[in-house]
């Protein structure tokens, strides 16, 4: 858990609040306990690999871009989590399914 809060508040560093302060700053971020977030989104992404956490981070970003305003808001934050928690179970949903083989080993005969 420690371990994933440190990459969720790294990536968030990395993809948003150095963009939102730096340079042509039109990301911008809402006001809301970043803290608090981040150590809720480290407990809803557990079982998720460190690139699908930067993966979600950057989904963050480009949804900010997106928007009208260019403002992150603690619900976009939410929503993006909420799908790449969905994504993730769905990964691993078909990795069980396609077994210890995974298809890459020739069958026995």
């Amino acid at each position: 858990l420690e371990e994933r809060e440190r990459l969720v508040r790294m990536y968030l560093d990395k993809y948003v609040l150095i963009p939102a302060t730096e340079g042509k700053q039109r990301l911008k971020l809402a006001q809301f306990d970043y803290g608090r977030k981040c150590s809720e989104i480290a407990r809803l992404t557990e079982g998720m690999s460190g690139r699908e956490i930067a993966q979600l981070a950057v989904s963050w970003q480009a949804t900010a871009y997106a928007s009208e305003d260019g403002v992150l808001t603690e619900a976009m934050m939410d929503a993006c989590v909420q799908d790449a928690v969905q994504q993730h179970q769905q990964k691993m949903c078909w990795l069980k399914s396609e077994g210890p083989g995974r298809g890459d080993e020739p069958s026995p005969s």
